[in-house]
């Protein structure tokens, strides 16, 4: 917290309308209020930023990656649709929250809002992949779910294949085997551990299958992930 002696109230803040609706609810009332919001791979806090900056109020953006990989490792009460362990998120969001507000003295606060990533099915694929093989302990890994088409080969390599200029320019940043042809406009690949050679020509096969021109596309979609 910054020490501002006037503040007196702390909000959850997802960006949503609830969590906005709530800091004008607290203004209203006398409080001067700021927000935070917690940062992982599988929630963008943009919406939170966007949201503070229109109200006007502090935001406190909290890594909170460790807290979550824990929690989908092992999640007490479980799952929900997905690989959400939102009842164990919410209480350990709370708990951190409550840990900055205890100097403040102040001890209501709301709950926080939807948006996270662990909720959609689509993103759970690639995050109960990721689990079984490489594991949830590169942080890097984690960030680049949110990025490309992913396949999984035969050996046990992932294969990350950019969608647009920008996730190419994001995956030929990345550490690893990158896989592109210039002169042919088409996607760039990511291999972030190369398994096999066997594998690697296959991550060749998909680039030049998904370039302007290839052919063949059907014959890699087995392996196609998402």
């Amino acid at each position: 917290m910054s020490g501002n002696p006037r503040c007196s109230g702390l909000s959850l803040l997802s960006g949503g309308l609830d969590s906005q609706l709530a800091v004008r609810v607290l203004e209203r009332a006398g409080a001067h209020v700021e927000g935070i919001t917690f940062s992982t791979p599988f929630f963008d806090c943009a919406a939170a930023r966007k949201a503070a900056a229109a109200l006007g109020i502090e935001l406190h953006v909290v890594d909170f990656t460790d807290d979550e990989v824990a929690l989908i490792e092992n999640p007490p009460h479980g799952f929900g649709g997905a690989m959400n362990p939102c009842i164990d998120c919410h209480a350990a969001m709370i708990r951190r929250a409550g840990e900055m507000m205890a100097e403040l003295g102040v001890v209501d606060y709301p709950s926080p809002a939807g948006g996270c990533k662990l909720t959609e099915e689509g993103f759970c694929r690639k995050l109960r992949d990721l689990k079984d093989h490489e594991g949830l302990g590169d942080r890097r890994l984690l960030e680049l779910l949110v990025v490309g088409r992913r396949f999984r080969l035969p050996d046990g390599s992932s294969v990350i294949l950019g969608r647009d200029r920008a996730e190419n320019a994001v995956l030929r940043a990345e550490k690893g085997t990158v896989v592109a042809f210039d002169g042919v406009p088409g996607p760039t690949a990511l291999v972030p551990v190369v398994k096999s050679e066997a594998d690697l020509e296959l991550a060749r096969g998909i680039v030049r299958a998904w370039s302007r021109g290839g052919t063949g596309r059907e014959r890699y979609r087995a392996f196609q992930i998402v």
